[in-house]
């Protein structure tokens, strides 16, 4: 089990839906744990990679990392929010000044299943 898309073929009446989305849960957040060093070295990069009009959720897909947790990084490397400030632009993206940012933003929260507030 790596993404949702795996999930309705492997229902069945001994495993229902909500067993099979937390263990695929579970299995997303355990490997992004594992990698998270990997791809802190990468922030550089990722960044010049947005500044240059790639989308948050398009690196994050590139490089098989959460969107919601790429934006994360990025605003707190790139624009030096504090934790509780980008908590706060997570959660509602129109506090986002930066219309371009805001709507990069809520596509993140769209795409990611695991990491998004709504998950």
């Amino acid at each position: 089990l790596r993404s949702l898309e795996d999930i309705p073929a492997l229902c069945s009446s001994r495993v229902s839906f909500d067993t099979l989305l937390s263990i695929c849960s579970h299995n997303y957040r355990l490997r992004i744990r594992k990698t998270l060093p990997e791809h802190k070295k990468k922030i550089p990069d990722r960044i010049q990679r947005y500044l240059k009009g790639q989308s948050i959720v398009d690196i994050a897909f590139a490089e098989d990392f959460s969107p919601v947790l790429l934006a994360r990084q990025i605003l707190e490397y790139h624009f030096k929010l504090s934790k509780d400030e980008i908590s706060a632009h997570i959660k509602d993206t129109q506090s986002v000044a930066d219309e371009e940012l805001a709507r990069d933003l809520q596509a993140c929260i769209d795409s990611d299943s695991f990491y998004s507030p709504d998950s």
